[in-house]
């Protein structure tokens, strides 16, 4: 391994001239998550991250890659490239832009809304910069990541341990967007409109075949979506600002479903997808106050009641459960993705030493309730029996403290607990939930 990164430096020097950056850090984090008055259901939480990471011109482009080992008790061993690109900016007047900016490899991608697409792909996006507007288009995969830690199974076939037996790579989907922004619209407002196309490409071989008429543990087939979403943005008042978006989401996904012409009643057949999510957030600075800033956020994404499992759980003519792609997560201890769910959450930070003139240490406090909006059926978490009726999932509550003495070391001390509604979990998840880390970060 020394041998490895000697040589990938080596041969940066040679080619950049000298004139390259490098770092990393280690991060640790090590808690325990238990149920309240359940006994010996302590379980201990525990991630190690060693990152390096180097930088380095070449001409007028720019080199960035960072690769990772990370330890947990589930995967001892993982070395991953977290980052490698090649980017450039150039003025384009024949474009009519002040700027074009060009990225290859693996970086992150989000979608227009933020609440389907946050993570890293391998691609290409193109951004071209205006004066008062923005244009960015990506094409990626996730074709050469490691299955283990596949950002996009949505899919069956995406999670059976059957279907992916000796795979080391992820199922590969392709994701293509376009994302267009006026800015300073009017009364200093941001319009943003997105499209976003998933792509399923998993070999037809592999698929379950449409008509069958019996069911199968691992069946599944293309999974393929579409999103088009409407956002705005910007500032409200001096201090206060807002970011609300609207998405529809298409696609077509396979299920059993009813079939008069069939000798047991059920065929799989495919299904129209049509679901809709709507999110809102409120960000309020008081840098007079502490430094103080206070969040007030929601999120309402349509469900299907009669679905029994989250992934591909259609049971009837239309599926109108969101399909989320890779969302982020809402809450430490438990986080429900878009999908037959709603959470309204607030938050509160405050930096305590601040009027003394230290800015070293913050707390925050916040909270999430989640609902499901189908009344039934099947949410992100398993807990939750999707055969139940109740619309109210349960809330999240933590509090954070982060110190940082010196700007290459931090220590995030998190406490949480996260209260279910007993009337829609499964028997084993109905108690309180608590869960504490300590992390801390190296950076050097």
């Amino acid at each position: 391994m020394k041998r490895i990164v000697a040589a990938f430096v080596l041969v940066l020097l040679a080619a950049t001239g000298f004139g390259f950056d490098f770092g990393g850090s280690i991060d640790n984090t090590t808690g325990v998550s238990l149920r309240l008055n359940v006994a010996d259901s302590a379980r201990l939480i525990q991630r190690t991250s060693v990152t390096l990471w180097v930088r380095a011109p070449l001409g007028s482009w720019a080199f960035d890659a960072q690769g990772s080992y990370t330890y947990t008790p589930v995967l001892p061993i993982l070395f991953d490239i977290d980052r490698m690109t090649l980017s450039t900016t150039v003025s384009a007047p024949q474009a009519g832009a002040t700027s074009l900016g060009l990225t290859i490899g693996r970086t992150g991608f989000t979608d227009a809304s933020r609440n389907v697409l946050a993570t890293t792909l391998d691609g290409l996006r193109v951004e071209l910069g205006q004066e008062r507007a923005s244009l960015r288009i990506g094409v990626a995969t996730n074709a050469l990541q490691y299955r283990p830690t596949n950002p996009l199974a949505i899919s069956r076939l995406d999670v059976s341990p059957t279907a992916n037996a000796g795979r080391l790579l992820a199922s590969p989907r392709l994701i293509a967007s376009v994302d267009y922004t006026l800015l300073d619209l009017f009364a200093r407002q941001n319009l943003a409109l997105g499209v976003l196309v998933q792509e399923d490409l998993r070999p037809r071989d592999e698929l379950t075949a449409v008509g069958g008429t019996t069911a199968e543990l691992d069946a599944g087939g293309r999974l393929d979506t579409q999103y088009v979403s409407l956002g705005l943005s910007g500032s409200l008042a001096p201090g206060l600002f807002h970011r609300t978006s609207y998405t529809l989401n298409t696609g077509r996904t396979l299920g059993l479903l009813p079939d008069d012409l069939s000798v047991t009643g059920f065929s799989y057949q495919y299904a129209l997808i049509l679901a809709h999510m709507a999110s809102t957030e409120l960000t309020l600075f008081l840098p007079e106050v502490l430094n103080s800033r206070l969040r007030l956020f929601g999120l309402f994404s349509t469900g299907d009641p009669d679905a029994l499992t989250f992934i591909e759980g259609n049971t009837d003519a239309t599926a109108t459960s969101f399909v989320p792609l890779a969302p982020p997560r809402y809450s430490d201890g438990f986080s429900l993705k878009p999908g037959n769910s709603a959470h309204i959450g607030v938050s509160y930070s405050v930096r305590p030493l601040a009027a003394l003139g230290m800015d070293v240490l913050q707390a925050e406090l916040s909270s999430v309730s989640y609902l499901r909006t189908a009344g039934r059926g099947a949410v992100s978490e398993g807990a939750v029996n999707a055969q139940s009726d109740g619309v109210y999932v349960g809330t999240d509550v933590n509090l954070a403290l982060s110190y940082q003495p010196f700007s290459d070391v931090r220590f995030v001390l998190t406490n949480g607990v996260f209260v279910p509604n007993e009337a829609v979990m499964f028997d084993g998840s109905k108690d309180v939930k608590y869960q504490g880390t300590l992390r801390g970060v190296l950076r050097f």
